[in-house]
């Protein structure tokens, strides 16, 4: 039943393909270097991007990010600076 709600009902979604634009920005935007920071990598684009910025970190900023993450996580809310 958890599932079903989850899938919802397709048929409420108009959603045409053709007209969505195919990007490649590899090479635009900072790339993980191993299998384990994409959800930090993810949760740092994403953060960019609403503040109105433009991504741009390495896989050296991971380790800071991910301690920062645990913190606003703890702390129940981001870190402001």
């Amino acid at each position: 039943e958890f599932q079903d709600k989850l899938k919802g009902d397709k048929s409420k979604f108009d959603l045409n393909l053709d007209e969505w634009k195919n990007d490649n920005n590899k090479g635009r935007y900072p790339q993980q270097q191993n299998g384990v920071d994409c959800g930090v990598f993810t949760s740092k684009c994403a953060d960019w991007i609403s503040d109105d910025l433009y991504p741009d970190y390495s896989q050296q900023n991971m380790e800071y990010f991910r301690s920062r993450m645990m913190v606003e996580i703890i702390r129940g809310k981001t870190l402001d600076f």
